[in-house]
């Protein structure tokens, strides 16, 4: 679960530098984007957190 965090963190930053380097126009697929990858990253979070707390 380590490596798809590390993954879905790096992904994040590729969307911030997409949207501050103006490299997109379609700017509300971007924000989606950003929006479903931190979910994500709060969906994995949570089960790290839980995860190490079971064992």
């Amino acid at each position: 679960m380590g490596i798809c965090l590390k993954e879905l963190r790096e992904t994040y930053v590729c969307l911030k530098i997409i949207e501050k380097a103006n490299l997109s126009t379609d700017l509300e697929n971007l924000t989606k984007a950003k929006t479903e990858v931190n979910e994500l990253i709060s969906i994995f979070v949570t089960s790290i957190k839980t995860s190490k707390n079971s064992s």
